[in-house]
């Protein structure tokens, strides 16, 4: 599968994706009815988070340099960037990165596990 984040075209091995689209939906119960009859009402639009789950190899120094390139893309001024997945629509989508966290594995010092949020978004608010 080919993968890319905004300038990162190598994301080293992704061992998962989970794509979770929800909506922001408002149940309004029938008294004394059963739940066939519950109005579920959708006022509140949908959002789609995407979990990339992954391991970087390399030297110390290049997993150093992707952990700084990733940094960069949270910076509290973020612009929407797009993301590549086979998993996704053609051509990608925007998004931005709602949280980041790596580990370096004990005893494997080539090596880097990462988790990274992404949350579709539109480019309005775009710096």
């Amino acid at each position: 599968m080919a993968y890319s984040l905004g300038s990162l075209t190598d994301l080293g091995q992704i061992q998962q994706e989970i794509i979770n689209k929800k909506a922001d939906l408002v149940p309004y119960q029938a008294i004394r009815q059963d739940s066939d009859q519950t109005q579920v009402l959708d006022f509140g639009g949908v959002v789609m988070e995407i979990t990339i789950i992954g391991i970087k190899t390399g030297t110390p120094v290049e997993l150093n340099s992707f952990c700084q390139l990733l940094r960069w893309l949270v910076d509290g001024q973020q612009n929407s960037i797009l993301y590549v997945s086979d998993m996704l629509e053609a051509g990608g989508i925007r998004v931005k990165v709602k949280d980041l966290s790596f580990d370096y594995l004990s005893g494997k010092p080539n090596e880097l596990s990462y988790n990274i949020v992404l949350i579709q978004s539109s480019t309005l608010g775009d710096m």
